[in-house]
């Protein structure tokens, strides 16, 4: 089966052939005349793509195909109402936030009533993966800001960090060459240190679901800091707070829960910020590749660059 997308229509196609050529006028001339798709706002608990506003309040998501919105959306949206850009500002405001085609490579993100001015030649465009990596950017930084204020640790001197050993060297190189196979398959086999609530005597208590958790943020955003040493976390959070020492593998098996944010090595060289949601995956993955014969134990393997 062929999951790549393709223009369903000539508006698509001249969409994609504006965008090719940076011609923010002729695909905003598109726009204007096209037929949209609205998909219909999910219920509360529906499951809706985390890049992705939800299609409510002052952010509306349209398509210019039957096609594509069930390309982008079709394991979450299963309804819709067509309408037109006139009809839009009928029932929403000029300001109003326009996503349009999210997920597909004729998206574009603007506001509704910008769509006049670019088709008229005095605005451009900007693209929604432009949009989309911005806020994920900043979802980041603010995960990043949240650990190091909790834990007080010092901004300027996480960055400064350097390995110290083996291992943090390994996981350096592979942010640098932005390879999240490779730092991923340098934690699989090594221990990390976990600040905990309060005194550990055995660590192996992690793997009996008593393990107590250090959770920084709030109900709405857990996140658990995790740590490749015990001088990277002194710096991070200095003043000697309780820890253990666990293997990584353990950590991900025992996940407090998928709601809770992984952050490794906050504001260092060193550092990945993991959704909850992801560890099941991670686990399952891991446990194919070890199924395989594949390389789960820490050693390097053929890793994809991230984002790939």
């Amino acid at each position: 089966m062929d999951f790549q997308w393709r223009p369903a229509n000539e508006v698509e196609s001249g969409m994609l052939a504006a965008l090719q050529d940076s011609d923010s006028r002729r695909y905003a001339q598109l726009l204007r005349e096209a037929p949209l798709y609205v998909p219909a706002t999910p219920e509360p608990g529906d499951p809706w793509p985390t890049s992705l506003p939800m299609p409510e309040g002052n952010h509306v998501i349209v398509f210019t195909s039957e096609e594509s919105l069930d390309w982008a959306l079709g394991g979450v949206v299963d309804s819709w109402r067509e309408t037109t850009i006139a009809g839009l500002r009928e029932i929403h405001p000029d300001h109003a936030q326009l996503v349009v085609n999210p997920g597909i490579p004729i998206g574009v993100y603007l506001v509704l009533g910008e769509v006049e001015d670019l088709a008229e030649g005095r605005q451009e465009l900007v693209p929604v993966e432009d949009v989309q990596d911005a806020m994920v950017d900043e979802v980041l930084s603010e995960v990043r800001r949240l650990v190091l204020e909790e834990l007080s640790g010092d901004a300027e001197a996480a960055a400064a960090l350097q390995p110290i050993n083996e291992l943090e060297e390994r996981l350096r190189d592979a942010v640098s060459e932005l390879d999240f196979d490779a730092f991923l398959l340098a934690l699989i086999g090594s221990d990390v240190v976990l600040p905990a609530a309060e005194p550990v005597p055995d660590p192996a208590v992690i793997e009996t679901g008593g393990f107590p958790w250090r959770i920084l943020g709030d109900d709405e955003t857990p996140v658990v800091p995790v740590f490749s040493s015990e001088q990277v976390l002194d710096v991070v959070a200095p003043g000697g707070a309780p820890r253990a020492t666990v293997s990584f593998l353990d950590v991900l098996l025992n996940w407090p829960g998928e709601d809770h944010v992984l952050c490794f090595n906050p504001g260092t060289s060193m550092e990945l910020t993991l959704p909850g949601s992801s560890v099941p995956e991670l686990v399952s993955a891991i446990a194919e590749a070890a199924a395989a014969g594949g390389p789960a134990d820490g050693q390097s393997g053929n890793g994809a660059a991230p984002g790939a």
